[in-house]
């Protein structure tokens, strides 16, 4: 009995059958059955974009993926952390799995703290972060550690006139793309943000 199906297309004409279905992601679910060969290809699309939130936290991905360096991660794009409690949860292991995602392009960041996200994907280069309240350091510390930024959200509404400690680094972003400040306090932003003026 045979375990393994042949088929008589090329890989790249099996990847443009998957492509199609990009946006139904219960049939790329069935793909994944068909096929260890469909497996790759089909994850493209359905981990392209992860959210964690407080309703599903990033415990239940550690469940279903406990090996970082073997889940899923590596294939998302755009990764959106809502909510203090969606990371917090995984306690210590929280930063270990967030370094797995090591190939996202857009991280948007809501209400939790930044910790975590230190170290993440050197490829990112659009970053939406909002907060109720976050130090001028360690906010515009996180920005100046993706040195291919392109594109930039910042909503913080708790700061304001605040000064703390925080040394210019001596290589920043680009910001080839737009910058968007909203929010209580962000009129002072240019003056921590050297890169911006």
């Amino acid at each position: 009995m045979r375990t393994t199906m042949c088929h008589p297309f090329p890989p790249e004409i099996l990847d443009l059958f998957v492509d199609q279905l990009h946006d139904e992601p219960t049939a790329l679910r069935a793909c994944c059955l068909v096929s260890k060969s469909w497996v790759p290809r089909s994850r493209t699309h359905l981990f392209a974009c992860v959210k964690f939130t407080q309703k599903f936290p990033l415990d239940l991905w550690a469940e279903t993926f406990p090996d970082p360096s073997d889940s899923p991660a590596y294939y998302t794009r755009t990764l959106t952390i809502q909510g203090p409690l969606a990371l917090t949860s995984a306690g210590a292991n929280a930063g270990r799995w967030v370094r797995a995602f090591h190939n996202v392009v857009h991280l948007r960041v809501s209400n939790h703290p930044l910790i975590p996200f230190h170290g993440l994907s050197p490829t990112i280069k659009s970053l939406q972060l909002q907060f109720d309240y976050a130090s001028p350091s360690e906010a515009f510390g996180l920005i100046c550690s993706f040195p291919l930024l392109e594109d930039l959200e910042l909503r913080v509404y708790g700061y304001g006139n605040q000064v703390d400690e925080w040394t210019t680094p001596s290589a920043s972003p680009r910001l080839a793309g737009s910058l968007r400040t909203v929010g209580i306090g962000v009129q002072s932003a240019p003056e921590y943000i050297p890169f911006m003026t």
